[in-house]
């Protein structure tokens, strides 16, 4: 069935107004998702960076081959350093400890879970510290980089969400004086450095940006579809004018019974009408009476009659 142009700007509005919100919608959807990617990258690359930088003071640490620190109280020295040099006494009494690159990480890493929540853990499957042995995690993640991936990351939701990196430690020639003994040859993965980052911070970021996506993406919205149904409101409004501007001709158009003497038009009740009524009736048209020049000359036996009669009406004014 062929639907009226009316019901079809009504049908073509309607579609319109589907695809700004389908479009709308889908592009919210992925903006938001895009910006939980963005702030996973970003936390990811600050747990790399964390990273790093605990590996360069480690690197440092044993290139040095450990540095000593005063034992004041603050530091107890590490248990499970096997190293003869390991305390010291100075010429002036002073008690130091030798801290090496893995009892480094901790204390650092207790500095910053204090101060920045974040937290550093070096592990491995053959751990010299108990403490250091690898939670389930880290277990997996150890694994993989056994099969050669080279770093791990994943957000732990949860009542406190958390961002964990890890990436492997490879074997050295520096860490090869604590650790030839177990067994590991130079370039080996020997373990792995975990970097454990709050990632609500992350989060709110991305709270900030969906208030933002909702906001522009809503707007959109609220004027794409205002501004298409005022359109569409003019569009059928024209459509209505048209139509009733083309009813008109029809009712002029067709086949009309006209008497073939008087001229007169039969409507459809079947009554004689003058064309000029009929036209009046059916149309917006109106009507003027004149008298051309051959019905002049017809009942006035002079075809200019209605000319001397205009210049008889001015002389008298």
């Amino acid at each position: 069935m062929k639907l009226k142009a009316q019901t079809q700007a009504q049908l073509f509005i309607g579609i319109i107004i589907l695809l700004i919100i389908v479009v709308t919608g889908t592009s919210l959807v992925f903006n938001i998702q895009n910006s939980r990617r963005q702030a996973e990258k970003t936390a990811l690359e600050s747990g790399r960076s964390f990273f790093m930088g605990i590996v360069s003071i480690r690197t440092w640490n044993a290139v040095h081959n450990g540095v000593y620190v005063i034992l004041d109280g603050t530091i107890k020295p590490n248990p499970y350093l096997v190293d003869p040099r390991k305390d010291l006494v100075t010429t002036g009494g002073l008690k130091l400890t030798k801290i090496n690159p893995a009892f480094m990480t901790r204390l650092v890493s207790d500095i910053l879970k204090k101060e920045k929540s974040v937290e550093f853990h070096i592990t491995s499957l053959k751990p010299l510290n108990p403490h250091n042995a690898p939670d389930a995690w880290e277990e997996k993640a150890l694994a993989r980089f056994n099969d050669g991936i080279p770093e791990v990351s994943q957000v732990i939701e949860g009542k406190d969400s958390l961002f964990r990196f890890m990436a492997p430690l490879v074997t050295e020639k520096p860490c090869l004086a604590c650790h030839a003994k177990q067994g590991y040859k130079l370039g080996e993965i020997r373990g792995g450095i975990s970097v454990t980052l709050p990632f609500e911070v992350y989060r709110d970021s991305v709270a900030e940006s969906k208030k933002l996506l909702y906001l522009f993406h809503g707007l959109f919205i609220f004027f794409g579809v205002g501004f298409t149904i005022i359109l569409g409101v003019l569009l059928v409004s024209s459509i209505k004018k048209l139509k009733g501007a083309t009813s008109k001709i029809k009712t002029l158009s067709g086949l009309l019974p006209i008497c073939s003497n008087c001229k007169k038009i039969r409507d459809t009740k079947g009554y004689w009408k003058q064309v000029e009524f009929y036209v009046e009736e059916h149309s917006g048209a109106t009507f003027s009476h004149g008298i051309c020049e051959e019905c002049a000359e017809k009942l006035y036996g002079d075809k200019d009659w209605y000319k001397k009669s205009d210049t008889d009406e001015n002389k008298d004014s």
